[in-house]
């Protein structure tokens, strides 16, 4: 067999400065208290976002983490590309190929709109992202995309997209639907703290990695189930059990201050 050599060229003065800038970036979100930016798209009801923050701060409080929660609303960021929520949602529409319906309207592909979150130029200040919008969404799994996903998170980058429209359309109780839609937030922003270990009891692999205690860290496969846990532990006031806290605890001081800005 005739041996092939590979040559790789030499990336140019521009690669590296973008290589350097991306390596930077990325030093700060795994290593550093970034803030956490916070969005919605402007069809998110005031009440139901405030729900969502309520869930991102539940899960901040619990980790124990100095970090800064930036809240932009449905505000817009500036002008151009990247300019507000509404842009995340409406450029993904029309670069996605594949029109998926699944009773509530055209989904959205959640593994396209997060190219976005590595691709902004927002990142040039690191942060992590949680984005909060009221549509459907979908995502790619190994045998094609998923009938449905309540949302979408990379612990790594990290960052979070989240949809309340089923909630919004299947829960007529308010308070039970604000209560299942922070416990939604909670449970992303816990996978955003790394949440749970892997080498730990009561775990279970479940499209994701999940805690099997009585715990916002459960898996929900259907707005039945996570209607029934949201009230479960509501009843017995429990946020985070004892294994996952123990978890957050050993994440904690893995985090340096943010180095000065000058």
């Amino acid at each position: 067999m005739k041996e092939v050599s590979i040559r790789f060229l030499p990336l140019t003065p521009e690669q590296e400065v973008l290589n350097r800038e991306m390596t930077r970036r990325q030093e700060l979100r795994s290593n550093y208290l970034v803030p956490i930016y916070f969005m919605h798209t402007k069809n998110v009801p005031s009440a139901e976002a405030q729900a969502a923050l309520a869930g991102v701060t539940d899960a901040l409080l619990a980790s124990g983490q100095n970090r800064k929660i930036v809240n932009f609303g449905s505000q817009a960021f500036g002008q151009g590309p990247y300019l507000n929520p509404e842009w995340y949602v409406e450029e993904t529409l029309k670069k996605q190929k594949l029109q998926k319906v699944a009773g509530y309207g055209q989904q959205l592909i959640a593994n396209n709109v997060m190219q976005h979150f590595y691709q902004e130029p927002w990142q040039k200040q690191p942060h992590w992202e949680v984005f909060v919008l009221n549509r459907d969404l979908t995502a790619w799994g190994r045998d094609g995309l998923l009938n449905y996903i309540f949302g979408l998170t990379n612990s790594e980058f990290a960052a979070s997209i989240q949809s309340i429209t089923r909630i919004m359309s299947e829960i007529p109780t308010e308070d039970l639907r604000k209560a299942m839609i922070r416990r939604l937030l909670r449970h992303e922003v816990g996978h955003m703290f790394k949440l749970p270990h892997s080498n730990r009891p009561n775990i279970e692999i479940k499209l994701g990695l999940h805690c099997t205690n009585i715990c916002t860290m459960r898996q929900g496969m259907s707005i039945t189930e996570w209607a029934k846990q949201t009230i479960e532990e509501a009843k017995r006031g429990i946020h985070f059990c004892e294994d996952c806290q123990r978890d957050l605890a050993q994440e904690r001081n893995r985090f340096n201050p943010l180095p000065s800005q000058r």
